[in-house]
C-alpha cells in the first residue's frame, strides 16, 4: 500500500512539473508574440 501511494505521488509531481513547464511556454510564447 504503501509504495502505490509513492508511485502516486511521484506521478502527481511529474504531471505537475510538466503542467508548470507548459503552463510557462504558452505565457512565454503570448508575451513573446
Amino acid at each position: 500500500m504503501n509504495d502505490l501511494v509513492e508511485d502516486i505521488l511521484a506521478l502527481s509531481a511529474l504531471f505537475a512539473m510538466g503542467y508548470a513547464i507548459l503552463l510557462w511556454g504558452t505565457i512565454g510564447a503570448a508575451l513573446a508574440a
